[in-house]
Formats: structure tokens, C-alpha cells, sequence
């Protein structure tokens, strides 16, 4: 930049080598940017290490709540008991704030529920159902004349890749492959 500053003032250099002075110099600040960038710390990560003298402590997620294990275990059978009997998780529009509503307890402790117990997200967690519905569906011999994303979209799924994505994950099938299979057996 001093280059080009220097030809627009006293005619010193020519333009091109001003253009091209200034696209590597630029080239070369991209390149440092992306390097020292690529050696910074990790920003979003589960646990922080905190190094103090000789001695690592490894703080895990939730390390401040004031969750007892006695509470935690009253919500996950308030969680199981409103899963079972309202099945929230065939609306696919559900979220965690919505279903935190519904059994009266805060998006961040739910969230710490179904993390720390679970050991998923909010949304593995409520995909697993709409997997188990979707088998059972599937299974029953009244859908027989539906297509595989029809009963999908009945489950709670809003799209096919995300069911597809979560079918695949939870069972080591596609559903093709899981009716097919079922079928199988049955017949």
C-alpha cells in the first residue's frame, strides 16, 4: 500500500508493479490470517482444560449447575412419562423450548437432561422416537398402501434427508432396507 501511495503521489513506480506489489502483499496477508488462525486455541469445545502450575483440571459441561443427581433422575421420569403418554415427538415442528414448556421445566435444563443422561442432542433424541414410531408404523398392516416418506412425515419428520440421515444412523438400514427385511421375516 506505501507503493502504491508512493506512485500516486511523486510517479515512482509503474501501475503494474503497484497491482501486482499489492495483490501478493494482500495474498500474503490472507495466507497469515488462515495460519494464525488455524493455531488458535479451540473456541467451541464440550470441556475446558484449565491448566494451574503442574496440575490439568478438566471442567465438563454443566460443571456449575446446581442439578443434584436425586432431581435430575425426577425429571428424566417426568420426561419419559410425558414422551410415552403425549408423544410431542410427532409434531415436527417441536422444539426444545416447547417441550420444556410442556413439562414445566427451562430449554437449559431439559437440554442438560437429555445430554448428561441421554448422552444426545435435543434433536438425535427426539429423531430416536420418530424412528421407533416409524418401524412400528411401517410394521402395521393398515399402512401397507403408503409410501415410506408418507409414514415419515406422519412419524414427526420434516424432510426425507433428515429422516433418511437419522434412519440410516440409528439402525444400519435405509428404510427400504428395513421393510424389505421386515417383510422378510413375516412372510
Amino acid at each position: 500500500m506505501t507503493v502504491t501511495i508512493i506512485h500516486h503521489v511523486f510517479h515512482m513506480f509503474s501501475m503494474l508493479f503497484c497491482t501486482d506489489g499489492l495483490f501478493l502483499s494482500l495474498s500474503v496477508f490472507v495466507i497469515l490470517i488462515g495460519y494464525f488462525g488455524l493455531k488458535q486455541k479451540v473456541i467451541f469445545y464440550s470441556e475446558s482444560i484449565i491448566v494451574s502450575g503442574n496440575s490439568i483440571e478438566i471442567q465438563t459441561k454443566y460443571a456449575g449447575s446446581k442439578l443434584k443427581d436425586s432431581e435430575a433422575k425426577l425429571y428424566v421420569e417426568k420426561l419419559d412419562k410425558h414422551i410415552a403418554s403425549s408423544k410431542p415427538y410427532l409434531n415436527p415442528d417441536l422444539t426444545l423450548l416447547q417441550l420444556a414448556s410442556e413439562i414445566n421445566i427451562t430449554s437449559h435444563l431439559l437440554s442438560q437432561i437429555i445430554n448428561d443422561h441421554y448422552k444426545l442432542n435435543f434433536f438425535d433424541y427426539i429423531n430416536q422416537y420418530r424412528v421407533q414410531e416409524f418401524k412400528v408404523a411401517v410394521a402395521d398392516p393398515k399402512n401397507k398402501n403408503y409410501s415410506l416418506l408418507g409414514i415419515a412425515f406422519e412419524c414427526g419428520f420434516n424432510s426425507k434427508s433428515a429422516f433418511n440421515r437419522m434412519f440410516k444412523k440409528s439402525t444400519g438400514l435405509t428404510p427400504s432396507q428395513f421393510k424389505e427385511s421386515h417383510f422378510i421375516l413375516r412372510g
